[in-house]
Formats: structure tokens, sequence, C-alpha cells
């Protein structure tokens, strides 16, 4: 169906705000994806599993897990959401 000029659409997408909330464990990502998530935060407001955040103590970079997820995430077609990552995450992404 086609929109006319005076249409108007809002969109959404289901994502993560922090990769915490994997715990730690690639292998959930797969069960966030089965219920529609599309883009990860790597960091929030502290560091966690996969990196620095920029709100975070030590704004390190990429953690060796962090990289196995963003991996992970690109085969998957998962953005990558760097909104509160660190300097040094970003540089590694």
């Amino acid at each position: 169906q086609r929109c006319v000029p005076s249409c108007t659409f809002t969109a959404a997408l289901l994502g993560l705000e922090g990769a915490h909330a994997l715990e730690g464990d690639l292998d959930s990502l797969s069960d966030f994806i089965e219920r529609g998530v599309r883009y990860v935060g790597l960091q929030h407001f502290f560091d966690n599993e996969a990196g620095g955040s920029m709100h975070g103590e030590e704004k390190g970079g990429l953690t060796a897990w962090g990289r196995k997820l963003v991996r992970r995430m690109e085969r998957a077609n998962i953005l990558v959401d760097l909104t509160h990552a660190s300097s040094a995450v970003i540089a590694d992404v």
C-alpha cells in the first residue's frame, strides 16, 4: 500500500541498553534476537564484559569477549550501538 504525502509512519526498534543484559553469555544474544532485539548498545553507564563505558571507571577498549560479541552481532545483522561506549571501544569497533 502506498503512502500519500499526508501519511505518517511511526517506527521503533527493540534493543538492549548495554550488553550487561547478556550476562557474559554470547549464546543469550540468540535468545534476544528471537524475541525481536535488533540493536545492542555495548555499554551503558558502566564498564561491562564487552568493554569500557564513557561513564565508566576504566574507559577501556573492547575486551576479547566484546570482540566476539561484535562479530556475532555483525553475522546476525544486529546494529552495534556505540552511544555510551568509551572512545577506546569506538576505535576498536
